[in-house]
């Protein structure tokens, strides 16, 4: 699933972004902050609050499936984290 995991999320070209915003408006969330992106899977949604917040420091994106992470790529802003399940 992991392949096509962002696929299922993009219901149209402004889905994404206006979710994105909403995530980052009802957690009121600012540049400042640290962020931590639990359950995160490929970071699809951290990418995009990363893009329009502009964040300090990176997004911390941690998720337990290895398939899943190794999808979620480093960048400045991002920083993926794999999460082992005990």
């Amino acid at each position: 699933m992991a392949a096509e995991y962002d696929e299922h999320w993009v219901y149209g070209p402004d889905y994404i972004p206006w979710m994105s915003g909403r995530i980052a408006e009802e957690l009121r969330l600012g540049p400042a902050d640290r962020i931590a992106d639990i359950g995160s899977g490929t970071s699809l949604f951290a990418r995009e609050v990363a893009k329009q917040l502009q964040p300090r420091h990176p997004i911390l994106c941690v998720d337990p499936s290895e398939a899943m992470f190794g999808r979620a790529t480093a960048e400045p802003r991002r920083r993926p984290a794999h999460a082992e399940p005990r």
